[in-house]
């Protein structure tokens, strides 16, 4: 199947929610409570507030998976840099994955970093998702330094050097 990214319309946030919650549901028996304060946040509400929600579509142009955007200088959790653009919530559920749904949300930001002239891309994971990780390292993004612990789950930072990177 044959899968495109977009921009999130309006009508589409909820879905978005709803996609996010499913993605991360398999952190809920281990890392309840952070699920828990995660999906409280309506975390792509809040992130189309300040920058872009995009969607990967499926050939009848249904959201079947999702990511953040936020640009340069929009607000941001204080240990990125204002001069980075930040790539948030990358939600692709069970059902969708190993079909390169994630390689191709990541691209799309990575795509719109670069417009925007940012030199740096951050993003923020847990190690217990390792599969993430992972995608984010083999795409370039380095580990930068551990951040403190929230809701019980650890974080780390992880930064993409855009100004000598090349689309993969």
């Amino acid at each position: 199947m044959d899968y495109r990214v977009r921009a999130a319309r309006e009508e589409e946030l909820e879905a978005a929610e709803g996609i996010a919650a499913e993605a991360f549901a398999d952190y809920g028996g281990s890392h309840g409570e952070w699920l828990e304060a995660l999906v409280a946040t309506h975390p792509m509400h809040e992130i189309a507030a300040g920058g872009e929600v995009l969607v990967a579509v499926d050939e009848t142009d249904r959201a079947v998976a999702a990511i953040g955007y936020v640009a340069p200088g929009q607000p941001r959790r204080d240990f990125f840099p204002p001069d980075w653009a930040i790539l948030r919530m990358l939600s692709v559920p069970p059902r969708h994955r190993g079909q390169g749904i994630a390689r191709l949300l990541v691209q799309a930001v990575i795509a719109r970093a670069m417009r925007d002239r940012a030199k740096t891309l951050g993003l923020y994971s847990s190690p217990v998702m390792g599969v993430a990780v992972g995608l984010y390292k083999r795409m370039g993004f380095v580990h930068r330094r551990a951040l403190p612990v929230e809701h019980g789950l650890p974080d780390d930072l992880y930064a993409l050097d855009l100004s000598s990177h090349a689309m993969r």
